[in-house]
């Protein structure tokens, strides 16, 4: 085993470290085209007038409300959750690991794209008619983002093997 000196060791590291982040960006990136790409065609909820921004949706929801993002979703029509779904989704993107309070309020939105295992049958009606009003390709891109979500490990521990396998089928 020949001597190396320990700046060779360093400068290793550096590249690895900034091939993974590289990868991890085009990855993000691809899940945002996905996102505009899969959501881009869901209308926007009656109630509303113009389209949303990613601003509004996280002046409304962020980060000291997005506890507030599941229950949100819960009292509201499946229309609601299918055209508001990413600005959620990019809104955990962007803000996750920024403060605890978001983090908790994330990982509770997380809890909505859950495996619909509820043992109240009318709970597990309501989830079950949100999740059935997305189209084939948007359920694709959820499976996506909570895939990527898991693989880094940005789930802290909320993204199970059966949610994957529910949205991943």
């Amino acid at each position: 085993l020949a001597y190396r000196p320990w700046y060779l060791f360093l400068s290793q590291f550096r590249c690895f470290r900034e091939t993974n982040m590289n990868k991890r960006e085009s990855e993000l990136e691809a899940l945002y085209q996905e996102m505009d790409s899969a959501f881009g065609d869901a209308g926007l909820p009656a109630a509303f007038t113009g389209a949303v921004t990613q601003e509004e949706f996280e002046s409304w929801h962020g980060p000291d409300k997005f506890h507030s993002l599941s229950q949100d979703f819960y009292n509201s029509e499946p229309e609601y959750f299918r055209y508001f779904v990413p600005f959620a989704m990019k809104a955990y993107l962007r803000n996750y690991g920024k403060d605890l309070e978001a983090d908790i309020g994330l990982n509770l939105f997380l809890l909505s794209l859950g495996e619909v295992d509820y043992k109240v049958d009318l709970i597990k009606q309501r989830y079950l008619a949100m999740h059935d009003a997305l189209s084939e390709s948007q359920r694709k891109c959820i499976c996506s983002f909570l895939s990527f979500l898991r693989t880094n490990e940005m789930d802290d521990g909320h993204v199970s093997e059966g949610t994957i396998r529910y949205w991943c089928k």
